[in-house]
């Protein structure tokens, strides 16, 4: 029995050659901003809410001997009162910073989904074309919106399971950690693969909703699901593939930088420490936008060897 998997590896590079060779700057900078977004974010570090630590903070916790705890209002005067003020403050500046972060991370996270379809359209019509599939693909892109965060929220829920351990002991929690939650989170990436790599483009290509694409695709899966099993092992690998080649180009291109704009800044620090700080962010800057670019490609051949699978597994 032949392989999809296999098969579509060089089928899929040649179609990659086709959308993107000869070079148009254009059509690559078009392509290169749809992956870009199609990518989507990853949440920023949040600020811890709570006491700050530090030498001479008091750290309270539930074991904590209050009977024995020094009496520090004693030679604060009127001063306590303020100084739950402003702790209140700073906790709600904390929870609305926190909240602003997960709105935004939220709504690049729907920016995310609306262009997973775009990127597939781009390479199903070798033709970038964004506005227009915007529209055409943001009710859609919202309904996968909703199924991330449901997948999401099932994977937060699972970890209720160790937290709950806890309380028997660390260990017990670790091993429900290893043995329930590490599969179960497994589970659901292959399922969120599976939804990506199959029912989106079921959706797009027969206009359909996203649990309808799914209940059309599923018979597919599992009839041929040895396919299926090769190809999410294949990609595995692909993915493995391309960051450590990412990672080697990464190095290069900042060892490149570091040399013209080293010598730029150290002699522009001379007249003036603005203009250093200036060579600085241009180079921050050429280097994000090279980076763009070089991961573009990448990305591309991805999309079109899902593209590939999905019209092998279902034709």
């Amino acid at each position: 029995m032949s392989l999809y998997a296999l098969e579509n590896l060089d089928e899929a590079m040649e179609e990659t050659k086709d959308l993107l060779l000869p070079f148009d700057l254009m059509a690559w900078t078009k392509i290169a901003i749809i992956a870009l977004l199609a990518s989507g974010v990853s949440l920023p570090n949040l600020p811890t809410m709570g006491a700050p630590g530090g030498e001479g903070d008091q750290v309270y916790t539930p074991d904590t001997d209050f009977e024995n705890t020094p009496d520090v209002s004693a030679g604060l005067g009127d001063i306590p009162v303020t100084g739950m003020a402003t702790g209140t403050v700073t906790d709600t500046v904390a929870v609305a910073v926190l909240a602003f972060a997960v709105l935004l991370a939220g709504f690049f996270m729907y920016i995310s989904s609306v262009f997973q379809f775009i990127f597939y359209r781009t390479v199903l019509d070798k033709k970038p074309v964004i506005v227009e599939n915007v529209r055409k693909n943001a009710y859609r892109g919202l309904r996968y919106f909703g199924f991330q965060i449901v997948i999401l929220l099932l994977a937060l829920a699972g970890l209720l399971v160790p937290a709950a351990l806890m309380s028997v002991g660390n260990l017990v929690a670790l091993a429900a950690l290893i043995v329930f939650w590490i599969p179960y989170v497994i589970v659901l990436s292959v399922l969120m693969s599976l939804v990506h790599d199959i029912a989106l483009l079921r959706m797009m290509e027969e206009k359909e909703g996203l649990i309808e694409a799914w209940r059309n695709v599923w018979p597919e899966i599992k009839k041929q699901w040895r396919q299926v099993l090769a190809f999410l092992f294949v990609k595995f690998f692909i993915n493995a593939a391309i960051g450590v080649a990412l990672l080697m180009i990464t190095l290069a291109i900042i060892i490149g930088l570091i040399i013209p704009f080293g010598i730029l800044g150290i002699l522009a620090g001379v007249v003036h420490p603005v203009l250093a700080f200036l060579v600085l962010v241009a180079g921050i800057i050429t280097f994000t936008v090279i980076i763009i670019y070089v991961r573009m490609p990448f990305s591309v051949y991805v999309y079109t060897y899902v593209i590939q699978f999905y019209h092998d597994l279902t034709s």
